[in-house]
């Protein structure tokens, strides 16, 4: 008869191969860690490897995680993070500085453009009273040029009328006292007659040149010109044509004569004794005549 191998307790199977397992996974570890300071890719499959051997275990998922936090690609996982966080937040701020400089940019471009404009505006204004300025000066000196020009002018016709005034004066003065003076020598019978012609042809050739005179008064100051050349072609007849006209005749001449100047009813009738009588006191004792 065999004897059989006593029964084993179960809760002590359990315990002991708990125990095995968690030092095979302790050793294991052990080794991982060696090689996942070598080699990231063994510390993945190492720990994969673990997971699935412990995960019935109820102390695996913590034991992994605690060994999985503190191994390199962890902590290189947690720096990348703290690294992507630290970059997101530099982005963010560079965004807010770029969109700050942009909408500077905008406002400095559209008041570069707004300078540009009030340039050209000021450039284009300057341009006109540039040319305002020189169109001015033409202005000035074609002014400048016409008023010598009329100061001389005003010189010509100021000197012309002063020169003509002096004329004038003298030939009027003169024709005043030669009329007069020969009034007394006018009212002699006969012998008259001369004085009375010469001062007549006098005082026309004085009325020719006077009008002469202020033809060329008129051509300073650019008024149209007087004809003078009726007065200037006047006559004087000789004493013996004077006398001729009178020769019964000599009321009717009178008459048109003295009509002009108020005399028309003042004609005077000398009878023959008066006229006798005036002769010879006047020449004295004429044979025939006079006693």
């Amino acid at each position: 008869m065999t004897t059989s191998a006593p029964l084993q307790n179960p809760g002590q199977t359990w315990r002991r191969t708990k125990g095995v397992l968690i030092a095979s996974a302790i050793l294991g570890l052990v080794a991982t860690n060696i090689a996942t300071l070598i080699s990231e890719d063994a510390h993945t499959a190492s720990y994969e490897a673990l997971s699935s051997a412990l995960h019935a275990l109820p102390l695996a998922e913590p034991i992994l995680s605690s060994l999985l936090g503190s191994s390199p690609s962890a902590v290189r996982a947690r720096d990348v993070q703290v690294a992507t966080a630290t970059l997101a937040k530099k982005h963010a701020d560079l965004e807010r500085v770029v969109e700050t400089e942009v909408q500077l940019r905008k406002t400095l471009a559209h008041d570069l453009e707004a300078t540009v404009q009030l340039h050209d505006n000021l450039k284009r204004e300057h341009q006109n009273l540039n040319q305002r300025h020189l169109t001015l000066g033409n202005e000035h000196k074609a002014l400048q040029v016409e008023n010598k020009a009329h100061i001389k002018k005003s010189f010509d016709q100021a000197s012309t009328a002063k020169s003509i005034s002096a004329r004038l004066a003298t030939r009027s003065t003169a024709n005043a006292a030669r009329n007069l003076s020969s009034v007394p020598a006018e009212t002699v019978p006969v012998v008259g007659t001369a004085i009375v012609l010469a001062v007549t042809a006098w005082d026309l050739n004085d009325a020719c040149e006077t009008l002469k005179d202020l033809n060329e008064l008129n051509e300073k100051f650019e008024h149209p010109p007087v004809s003078h050349t009726k007065v200037c072609g006047m006559k004087v007849p000789t004493q013996e044509e004077a006398l001729s006209q009178i020769k019964g005749n000599w009321q009717a001449i009178y008459d048109k004569a003295a009509k002009p100047l108020g005399l028309d009813g003042l004609q005077p009738q000398i009878s023959l004794g008066d006229g006798k009588k005036w002769v010879c006191s006047t020449f004295g004792s004429i044979t025939g005549l006079c006693p």
